[in-house]
């Protein structure tokens, strides 16, 4: 997985140091709202995320890479990116992302996207890039059309998320 900059942003592995911005993130319950996993009630929580990264990149793990996103002006972690069930023989891979609210509508999760995905394509070899989120999730899709994603579908209630199915819209991106 190798550090890869933008314009404004950093995408680099994540570090223990990233514990107090991430959880200011991780612990806003609309910022999670529409994700599966509950907003973090303690710090301890988001450093066992973070450990976890940690021993993932440890072992070389190839089938998913998670990037924290920093701001080159501050060095604030603002957000993370991550490319996972990459599939060498499909060569095809799904993107999410999480942004603090703080920093939304700059384009800053539109421009580590689009790295990303030019990473997948130039260095890992893919051709398909795919993401989903909740229908209602407007600013998730706005990311996804940003960044040269073709709609491709409605999965009506296909994710149980917190006591409540939701349909999920699918996008994505071929190399060529």
């Amino acid at each position: 997985m190798e550090t890869i900059k933008t314009e404004r942003l950093l995408l680099r592995r994540l570090k223990k140091e990233d514990v107090a911005d991430m959880f200011e993130y991780t612990s806003d319950a609309e910022t999670v709202r529409l994700l599966k996993w509950d907003a973090h009630s303690y710090i301890e929580q988001t450093m066992f995320f973070i450990e976890n990264t940690l021993s993932d990149y440890e072992a070389a793990r190839v089938n998913h890479f998670v990037w924290g996103i920093e701001l080159t002006q501050n060095h604030k972690l603002i957000g993370s990116v991550r490319i996972f069930d990459i599939d060498f023989n499909d060569k095809k891979a799904e993107v999410s992302y999480i942004l603090n609210a703080l920093y939304s509508n700059n384009g800053y999760m539109s421009e580590a996207v689009n790295a990303v995905i030019r990473y997948a394509f130039d260095s890992i070899n893919l051709i398909r890039i795919q993401a989903k989120c909740v229908a209602e999730n407007a600013v998730s899709e706005k990311v996804m059309i940003k960044c040269a994603m073709s709609f491709e579908g409605l999965f009506r209630k296909a994710s149980f998320i917190k006591g409540e199915h939701y349909d999920l819209k699918y996008y994505a991106i071929t190399k060529g």
